[in-house]
């Protein structure tokens, strides 16, 4: 269970990191041309207008200009030479193109424009920086500590600086500029007199504060944010995989569970014990398996079944036919005369015949054994269809009389059945009835709720209760003897019985008001019949009784 626990959960964890990786990264890629478009759009008046103001002076003097705007633009407005831009080279070469650039500078987006083909470039800036914002947050501060200092001699700004250490919970340190360990661009923005954030958002978070007209800055930090704060982000990232690994644990746990019960199901019938089969909860994603698993192997329980009383039977069958072709063979070369030679040669005629129709009877069944041919249901009025099938049968079971026994209007009662195969079913059915009856055979037709019912009744002996679900086995006879007068093999039963499950149905048997049996053919019906044909409740219920 750890591996597919493992596996999902490293899968999931890596979906999950390409996401939020994706998240961060790909909105300013993506946007990136969006937003050079907009930014152009609302910027391209301001600087036309700049651009006319510079037309008319030295481009030496262009950078003062711009540092004389900036209190008038509620935004960061520089001037930088294009070869001094800290970007890549990728939006340097869309500069060169008088292409408007955007980019992330200390956490915030600026807008860069070259001005018409000279080498300087104009930079807006459209959000607050970290640094600006570190400057306002600070101001405050750094203004009384300045205040503080400005009343003093600079040589005793240390031992000042070193008192008022206790009031503040963060270091203050007197640095020279040149030792602040800082980028050009930041460097040059300190000399310029900025206040400058250093790491914001970590634990060697600082700011410095250039003191005017002296080689000094203000260093206020480390400031030591707490480990809460620091570590927000990754208890946060830990949390997501928490609650990932929760619901894939509680999903792989029953998951693995079905498939060890899977594994036990399937060592078992792989070592011979066919009755073996998975049980799992009907809500499982493994159900389906479990339920195919389990109709494979009562398959192949029911071939093995099949092969072996098959087997049982063929050898028990063939034994009599051959030995009485032994007999005769014998009898034939002691004949004493031809007349005799001909009786045994008649006689193992009969017998080869016989052997002849075990073979096509061992066939036949064999064919119906395996899997369910595809069904072409046809519907047809019963009663022609069922006159047809009569007439044909009749010539084999002479002398006992077939007849047909409905109405006119049940004639014309039509249902869905495959042809041939409920031929071959209705057929056997009633050569069985014919073999037993004494004199007649009658075949009727009814209606139990949905299903539509063709009975067939004889004045035979009957076939006791107990034996009225057996007979439907293959190779079950009620006779024991082995004379050909009494029948069959016991196969055509067996295939009556799969004929009709192949047509969602059933066949039973029942007393017959003509003193023998009724077998009853019943499958669902596609057409329910006229008011007044349904048997009624009484007989539905007193033939499920005598079914049982």
């Amino acid at each position: 269970m750890l591996k597919l626990f493992l596996r999902l959960y490293v899968m999931l964890a890596v979906a999950i990191s390409a996401f939020i990786l994706g998240l961060s990264l790909l909105p300013d890629f993506l946007l990136q041309d969006t937003k050079a478009a907009f930014f152009q759009r609302v910027y391209r008046g301001t600087v036309s207008l700049i651009q006319k103001e510079l037309a008319d002076q030295p481009l030496e003097t262009w950078p003062g200009h711009i540092q004389r705007l900036q209190p008038f633009f509620g935004y960061p407005l520089d001037l930088q030479r294009l070869e001094e831009v800290a970007l890549t080279n990728r939006e340097l070469s869309r500069l060169r193109n008088n292409q408007v650039v955007v980019a992330k500078v200390d956490g915030a987006d600026y807008v860069y424009m070259r001005l018409s083909d000279s080498p300087y470039v104009l930079s807006i800036g459209n959000e607050e920086t970290l640094s600006e914002n570190a400057r306002r947050v600070t101001m405050g501060t750094h203004y009384l500590l300045l205040q503080e200092l400005g009343g003093h001699p600079q040589q005793t700004w240390p031992a000042i600086i070193q008192e008022l250490q206790g009031a503040f919970g963060f270091p203050l340190a007197l640095v020279r500029l040149e030792n602040v360990p800082l980028t050009a661009t930041e460097r040059k923005r300190l000399y310029q007199g900025e206040t400058l954030g250093i790491d914001k958002g970590k634990a060697t978070e600082r700011y410095y504060v250039p003191i005017k007209d002296t080689p000094f800055a203000l260093q206020a930090g480390p400031v030591g944010l707490p480990f809460i704060v620091k570590a927000f982000d990754y208890l946060v990232y830990a949390s997501l995989a928490a609650l990932v690994a929760i619901p894939v644990l509680l999903w792989v746990r029953p998951l693995w569970r079905n498939m060890i019960e899977l594994d036990r199901v399937t060592a078992a019938f792989g070592r011979g014990e066919f009755t073996a089969r998975a049980v799992l909860p009907a809500r499982s994603v493994l159900a389906a398996l479990a339920n195919t698993f389990n109709s494979m192997a009562e398959r192949i329980q029911r071939l093995i079944d099949s092969h072996q009383t098959l087997t049982n039977a063929v050898s028990h069958e063939l034994r009599t036919p051959i030995a009485r072709l032994r007999f005769g063979i014998e009898m034939l070369e002691n004949a004493p005369d031809e007349a005799a030679s001909a009786r045994f040669i008649a006689s193992m005629d009969a017998d080869i015949e016989a052997l002849d129709a075990l073979v096509a009877e061992l066939l036949t069944y064999a064919r119906f054994d395996r899997e369910m041919p595809p069904l072409q249901l046809h519907r047809e009025p019963l009663g022609p269809w069922l006159k047809n099938l009569v007439a044909q049968v009749q010539e084999e079971t002479s002398p006992v009389h077939l007849e047909c026994r409905f109405t006119l209007e049940q004639a014309q009662w039509q249902a869905a059945f495959e042809p041939k195969l409920l031929a071959r079913a209705i057929g056997n059915l009633l050569r069985n009835a014919g073999r037993y009856a004494q004199t007649q055979v009658a075949v009727s037709v009814a209606w139990m709720g949905q299903d539509v019912q063709i009975q067939i009744d004889d004045d035979g002996p009957g076939i006791p209760i107990a034996a009225r679900e057996r007979i439907f086995e293959p190779f079950t006879r009620l006779d024991t003897s082995r004379d050909r007068s009494s029948g069959g093999y016991g196969l055509g039963l067996a295939i009556v019985k799969r004929i009709a499950e192949w047509h969602d149905g059933q066949v039973f048997v029942m007393d017959s008001p003509l003193g023998g049996a009724r077998f009853c053919f019943r499958w669902p019906g596609s057409t329910l019949p006229t008011s007044g044909n349904t048997v009624s409740q009484q007989q539905e219920a007193e033939a499920v009784r005598q079914k049982s």
